[in-house]
């Protein structure tokens, strides 16, 4: 199993945006519904995602929604 760790907001549209802490991004909050860390595992064997959603983005003052955010964002990748 392959492990990565992210930032990741999800939009007002419900789309998520991941990213490392390198990458610059503008954005208002009022476009933001929650923000905060992401652990990434893939198991080759299934070829699937998992995500374990945490913490919150202090700049942007949004948490992580757990649950919602994992269900969103594993939506997302395991297309």
């Amino acid at each position: 199993m392959i492990t990565t760790l992210l930032k990741y907001l999800i939009n007002s549209d419900d789309n998520p945006l991941l990213y490392s802490n390198e990458v610059n991004y503008s954005i208002t909050n009022n476009e933001v519904k929650s923000a905060g860390f992401l652990e990434v595992y893939y198991n080759a064997e299934t070829k699937k995602y998992s995500v374990h959603c945490f913490g919150e983005n202090t700049l942007l003052n949004r948490k992580a929604n757990p649950i919602e955010d994992k269900a969103t964002i594993e939506s997302y990748l395991n297309v």
